[in-house]
């Protein structure tokens, strides 16, 4: 996940407030070229021109259209709800490439909205049992960047309390993980 990313940025504290972001990094945080600081940089990013910018990094320009069509749509259109519904319309659009490269692009991306879009993604795939997304998810869930490893409880949540029982006796194990990224995740999923 973004493991490899945190040794190419140089750490900074972020803004105290949207209107004190730097344009110069803001422009830079909407291109994909930086992770964000802080929650107000999170949420001060405009993630259809992060998408649109994206999918042209990835030759996946024609998902933009159908993407913002259901952007617009939302009622809510905070920060978390646009970074879901991302996720979730790329998870079907991207369900023909058999490959996985998608999902793995987004995934390994330095923008770590951009890995909550994959972390989105791959918790919406229903022929995942809870094991197996529990595990697939697990990845996002020991990210270098503190966004993500928070939407990684966040996109498995319905799951987990769908499936209860099996979810606890699954995150019992993940509770003993020398990761601390992980006994935390393990907590606040449940």
């Amino acid at each position: 996940m973004g493991k490899d990313k945190e040794l190419k940025e140089i750490p900074r504290k972020g803004a105290r407030s949207i209107s004190e972001i730097p344009s110069e990094i803001l422009e830079k945080l909407n291109s994909g070229e930086i992770q964000t600081a802080n929650l107000n940089e999170w949420l001060a990013v405009n993630q259809e021109i992060l998408l649109a910018n994206v999918l042209v990094q990835i030759n996946k320009s024609e998902f933009l259209e159908q993407t913002l069509a259901h952007i617009k749509s939302l009622e809510n259109k905070s920060a978390n709800s646009v970074s879901k519904t991302i996720g979730a319309e790329l998870f079907k659009l991207a369900s023909v490439d058999k490959s996985g490269q998608i999902l793995k692009a987004l995934s390994t991306h330095g923008s770590d909205t951009v890995r909550c879009w994959a972390a989105y993604m791959t918790a919406c795939d229903e022929s995942l049992d809870i094991r197996a997304t529990l595990n697939a998810v697990r990845a996002f869930a020991a990210d270098s960047h503190f966004g993500v490893r928070e939407i990684a409880w966040l996109c498995v949540r319905g799951k987990v309390i769908s499936n209860l029982d099996e979810s606890i006796e699954i995150l019992s194990k993940f509770a003993l993980d020398e990761d601390a990224n992980i006994r935390r995740f393990a907590s606040e999923a449940t």
